[in-house]
């Protein structure tokens, strides 16, 4: 795979190479950043053509690897389904939290003291958690039953969202 990291159309965050779908700080769509050298040895109209016929024959332009299951040799290209969740979701939820608030609390008191002001306390604070990306999702499909796709640890993001106002004095 010739994707090294991932970076943010918008704030411009880079991430690894895994699939998270969007940024975590400004939820921006995630862009591959590629090295073209490895793309040019790699990639060549003949070995493109000679691919399967799905989009697995740009597996070296694209920013995930192809599964290793039946399906996708039998051309199938749609994966999702499967969700995976976090035997510990609610604790690790907590923690994005009280990060997110340590976070917010320093940047109101950094741009207060552009201002020439001090933050005074909480006047209201507002949590929402968008959904935790959950790295790969696969559907089961009835031509995979006979190769099952094997599932992998790997790293995995827990977000929050945290909304905070401060009065001033």
């Amino acid at each position: 795979m010739a994707v090294e990291t991932l970076k943010c159309r918008l704030c411009e965050a880079e991430y690894p190479a895994v699939a998270t779908g969007s940024c975590a700080q400004c939820f921006g769509p995630l862009d591959p950043v590629y090295d073209w050298d490895s793309v040019a040895r790699a990639v060549s109209r003949e070995r493109i053509e000679a691919g399967p016929r799905s989009l697995w024959r740009y597996e070296p332009l694209l920013p995930v690897a192809a599964p290793p299951d039946a399906a996708s040799g039998a051309g199938a290209n749609r994966i999702g389904g499967l969700a995976f969740t976090f035997s510990n979701q609610a604790d690790l939820l907590r923690a994005a939290l009280e990060k997110a608030g340590a976070d917010a609390r320093a940047q109101a008191d950094s741009v207060a003291r552009g201002l020439g002001v001090r933050t005074k306390g909480v006047v209201s604070a507002t949590v929402g958690s968008r959904p935790i990306p959950i790295g790969p999702r696969v559907q089961a499909m009835e031509m995979a039953r006979a190769a099952p796709t094997p599932i992998e640890a790997g790293p995995e993001t827990v977000s929050a969202t945290l909304q905070v106002v401060y009065e001033i004095e």
